[in-house]
């Protein structure tokens, strides 16, 4: 009988073991790699909260005055060190190429900053990649609010944020208002109604009240104004739906006209806000005004325009009305009489 040869020629067996084998080594190199990569997108993540963190912390911290930019930025850097490596450990300042860790713009209020780490590799060293430098750079700015939209008409004051220790680093803040909505009470408040209509042409225009805003209806001495009244149906579809697109004017005066009266409507709604968040004109009560410009710094003047500086975000607690035997905290009682027409915020800051 003669052997077949072809038939031996063609005999695949083994071959499918040798194809497993060559496939099993290819997956675990890509899982291998995967693993590799997946731990160096999760370093980016960390670094880029860290560098985020840090642009903000050192920001705030001009912000606040605890540091002068351009002469005395060392609190600024600290903080921003320290937020750097409360979100990261290994965050180091500059990249790897030494490059400047803390550079400010001291015009336009900004400060960048730039942190690194090495990250290392597991298995991507087997085909030649020890570490990569992983670098983040951020930049946070300071100074008002350039706009808002959606803003509840109440503007809170900026003096008495500074009493609840805002901003404060290590979360939410109690803060208390107090206004009392009769007579003279606006040379103490510490927050109330004000117009948020921008549009000059609508009758009930008073945000932004400037001859170059609107100079068929103001005049000098800026400004020179006679505030519209609000009916209480008005104000109540803006503390429901929150206004339109609001603008301050970074390099000078946002005046904005109180709106005066009871309206306890009004106050009865914003009570219906508990726990909701919302957006607050903040008020400057050494740059608010009479009509005609005439400064009306509190306490003992009653002025006609808030100073408009920016935005801020609260969280409504509560709003009690004063009245006989009001149930109000000791923080409101502090803070002015509680009389009928009295009213007190509890509000947290959250933030800018």
């Amino acid at each position: 009988m003669r052997p077949r040869w072809w038939s031996i020629h063609r005999d695949e067996r083994g071959a499918t073991l040798a194809f497993v084998a060559v496939i099993i080594f290819v997956l675990l190199g890509v899982l291998a790699l995967s693993a590799d990569f997946g731990a160096l997108y999760v370093d980016r993540r960390r670094m880029v909260n860290a560098a985020d963190a840090a642009a903000l912390s050192a920001a705030l911290t001009y912000a606040k005055k605890d540091a002068v930019c351009g002469t005395n930025d060392a609190p600024a850097k600290t903080q921003a060190d320290s937020l750097a490596t409360a979100n990261t450990s290994t965050a180091t300042p500059g990249d790897s190429k030494s490059q400047n860790p803390f550079v400010t713009d001291c015009g336009h209020k900004r400060v960048t900053v730039t942190y690194h780490l090495e990250h290392k590799y597991l298995f991507a060293g087997a085909i030649g990649f020890d570490s990569t430098p992983v670098v983040a750079r951020a930049t946070g700015h300071w100074g008002p609010a350039g706009g808002a939209g959606g803003v509840l008409p109440v503007m809170v004051s900026s003096g008495r944020l500074t009493n609840c220790d805002i901003p404060n680093p290590t979360g939410t803040t109690d803060c208390y208002f107090y206004v009392n909505n009769g007579g003279s009470g606006y040379g103490t408040a510490s927050w109330a109604l004000l117009n948020v209509q921008p549009t000059c042409a609508q009758a009930q225009y008073g945000w932004n009240v400037s001859v170059s805003q609107c100079s068929q209806k103001v005049s000098n001495p800026n400004p020179t104004y006679n505030c519209p009244g609000w009916g209480d149906s008005s104000l109540r579809d803006l503390i429901l739906n929150g206004s339109g697109n609001l603008t301050v004017d970074p390099s000078g005066h946002t005046y904005v006209c109180l709106v005066s009266g009871q309206h306890v409507p009004t106050f009865r709604d914003i009570q219906g806000l508990a726990g909701k968040v919302r957006l607050f004109p903040v008020n400057d009560p050494n740059g608010q005004i009479k009509k005609g410009g005439v400064l009306c710094p509190p306490p003992n003047c009653s002025p006609d325009f808030w100073d408009i500086i920016g935005f801020i975000q609260m969280r409504i607690i509560e709003v009690l009305r004063g009245g006989p035997n009001p149930n109000w905290p000791a923080q409101c009682l502090a803070l002015g009489v509680p009389d009928s027409n009295a009213w007190c915020m509890h509000a947290t800051w959250l933030g800018y």
